[in-house]
């Protein structure tokens, strides 16, 4: 059996697949129209200025108000900082890129009520959204290891007034 298609069954084809084809379309620019946050995070290699950088990028396509930095300690307690530029919550546009510089003095490396380093680093914005920033974990670990080499046997509690600068917790 042979199907004949007639005129109008071809235009009924055609009119199927370009509105099929503009469904997918408007569900990709749905998708992209959105604020798109990328956290990487890179550690210093000079021996003498330990830090590690957080470079936050929007790459969607809206404008994000970022809110926090969040550092997840190793006894499970949480950091927060506040992003701010020049008294404001920090704003992204699209394709804008931000960098937070963790020296061995930030709040967020060691927790200050426990005194416990930190194993992970978030970003969070004002919808809520919190965005893991990628290679934390590694270099958070490499970061303390270092630190750790200099003064072995010690405990990272009392090391903390020694490598990092800091006035012993009260």
């Amino acid at each position: 059996m042979v199907l004949e298609l007639q005129f109008s069954d071809w235009v009924s084809i055609a009119a199927l697949s370009i509105s099929l084809m503009s469904l997918l379309w408007t569900i990709h620019i749905g998708y992209r129209d959105r604020p798109q946050l990328i956290a990487r995070s890179a550690i210093s290699v000079d021996p003498r200025k330990p830090y590690i950088a957080v470079n936050i990028t929007n790459h969607g396509r809206r404008p994000v108000v970022l809110r926090y930095l969040k550092s997840i300690h190793k006894d499970g307690t949480h950091e927060w900082t506040l992003i701010k530029k020049k008294g404001k919550l920090l704003r992204l546009q699209e394709g804008e890129s931000y960098e937070i510089t963790l020296s061995p003095t930030h709040p967020n490396l060691i927790s200050k009520r426990t005194g416990s380093p930190a194993v992970n680093l978030r970003v969070d914005d004002t919808l809520n959204q919190q965005y893991e920033v990628r290679n934390a974990k590694h270099h958070l670990r490499s970061f303390f290891q270092e630190n750790t080499k200099k003064n072995p046997g010690r405990p990272m509690k009392r090391m903390r007034s020694n490598i990092f600068k800091r006035a012993p917790l009260r």
